[in-house]
C-alpha cells in the first residue's frame, strides 16, 4: 500500500534512523539535529508536500516503502563495514526515559535485515521503548537478528502502549525476552499485543517468550508463535513460554507451536508450556498440523473473526477459514494460523 497522508513519509533507513531527533513524532526535531534535517528538507514547509502530510499536522509516521538495514546489499550484516549500521548495529529508537510516543504505520511494508549486537545495553529492538499513546500497526521485522540486555524484542523492547506486527529471525537476551517484544504495559492498563505473530528463534535466561517476554496489566488476543525457545546456555533458572516468559495479564484465543517451539502443553524439561508455566487459558499449544488445518471459527480459531476493540465493525473482520484458501489484497493465504496475516492485511485495507 502507498502513503495515506496521516503520518510523516519514511522511505529511506537514514529516515528511520532520525526518527529518533523526533520521539513525539510531530516532525519537529530536537535542536541541532542535523541529520534530522538532512534526510527531511521539506520539515520546516507548510505546502502540500510537507513530508507527505498536506496538512502540517500528522503525530507519528508511515512506511512508503520497504527498508533494507543491509545497506550495502550484499547479503552480509553486523561485521560488514560498508553497512551503516555495523559493528554494534541498529541504535534502538527511544529509551525508557525518552520514549518514542508517535504512531507508526507500516502500510504493509516491512523492515529487513535488523541487526543489534548490544548484550549489556538494555531495552533493545528497532524501538528501545514505545510509549503508552502510540500505535505501531502491523509492522513486520524481517530477518532480525538481535542481541541485547534486559528487555530485549526485535519490535522493541519495551511497549506501554499498544499495536501488531510480525518477526523472523532470531533474538537472543540476559531477562525479558520475546520474539516481538518484551515487557509490555508496565504501570498502565490499555496496552495490547493484537493480531501478531513471530516465527524468530529466541534465546534468554528467564522470562523467555516465542512472541513476548512478560505481560504485565495489558491484553493480548489472537496471536500465534512457532520459534524455538530455549534457555541460553548453562541456564537452567527461569521461565520459557510459547508465546510468553510469564503473564499476568488477559491473553485471549493464543497459539504457540508444540511441534516447532520445543514447548509442549502441561510442560517439559525444556520449556513450562506457553506461558511459562502459568498455565493461563488463553494460551494454548498446538501442532503444526492442527495448526494448520482448514477450519471455521468454531475450533480452535473461535472468535478470530470478531472485530478487535478500534476496528470498524463489518469492514476489518477476516474473512472465514472454512474453505482452503481466501484472497485479501490480490495475495492468497491458506489453512490456519495464516489468518493473522489475512487480519493483518484486512487492517491495512481499511485504515
Amino acid at each position: 500500500m502507498t502513503k495515506d497522508d496521516d503520518g510523516y513519509i519514511v522511505d529511506t533507513h537514514a529516515q528511520l534512523n532520525a526518527i529518533r531527533y523526533d520521539l513525539d513524532g510531530n516532525g519537529v526535531p530536537d535542536a541541532g539535529a542535523t541529520d534530522y534535517g538532512n534526510v527531511f528538507p521539506n520539515r520546516v514547509t507548510t505546502s502540500s508536500g510537507r513530508m507527505g502530510c498536506p496538512s502540517g499536522t500528522c503525530t507519528g509516521y508511515e512506511l512508503a516503502a520497504d527498508i533494507d538495514l543491509d545497506t550495502d546489499g550484499d547479503g552480509s550484516i553486523g561485521t560488514d563495514t560498508d553497512d551503516a549500521y555495523h559493528n554494534s548495529g541498529w541504535d534502538p529508537i527511544g529509551t525508557s526515559a525518552n520514549k518514542y510516543s508517535g504512531d507508526f504505520k507500516s502500510n504493509g511494508h516491512t523492515i529487513n535485515n535488523l541487526f543489534i549486537d548490544r548484550d549489556t545495553t538494555n531495552n533493545i529492538g528497532l524501538f528501545g521503548a514505545i510509549g503508552a499513546t502510540v500505535r505501531i500497526e502491523t509492522l513486520g521485522v524481517t530477518n532480525a537478528n538481535v542481541t541485547g540486555g534486559n528487555y530485549t524484542g526485535a519490535l522493541a523492547g519495551r511497549v506501554y502502549g499498544g499495536g501488531g506486527g510480525y518477526t523472523t529471525g532470531a533474538v537472543t537476551e540476559t531477562h525479558y525476552v520475546g520474539g516481538l517484544v518484551d515487557i509490555t504495559n508496565v504501570g498502565a492498563a490499555s496496552a495490547s499485543i493484537r493480531s501478531s505473530y513471530s516465527t524468530a528463534y529466541v534465546v534468554g535466561s528467564s522470562n523467555v517468550g516465542g512472541l513476548i517476554g512478560r505481560l504485565a496489566n495489558g491484553s493480548m488476543p489472537r496471536v500465534y508463535a512457532t520459534g524455538r525457545v530455549t534457555r541460553a546456555s548453562g541456564n537452567m533458572a527461569g521461565s520459557l513460554g510459547g508465546i510468553a516468559g510469564a503473564s499476568s495479564s488477559n491473553v485471549t484465543a493464543s497459539y504457540y507451536d508444540t511441534s516447532t517451539s520445543g514447548c509442549v502443553t502441561g510442560g517439559s524439561p525444556g520449556c513450562t508450556d506457553g506461558d511459562g508455566g502459568n498455565t493461563i487459558a488463553g494460551i494454548v499449544g498446538k501442532t503444526t498440523r492442527e495448526l494448520q488445518t482448514v477450519t471455521s471459527y468454531t475450533s480452535i480459531f473461535a472468535n478470530w473473526n470478531a472485530p478487535i476493540v478500534g476496528e470498524r465493525v463489518g469492514v476489518c473482520i477476516a474473512p472465514g477459514f472454512g474453505v482452503t484458501r481466501a484472497t485479501v489484497s490480490g495475495q492468497s493465504y491458506k489453512k490456519g494460523v495464516d489468518l493473522v496475516k489475512v487480519r493483518q492485511r484486512r487492517y491495512l485495507d481499511c485504515h
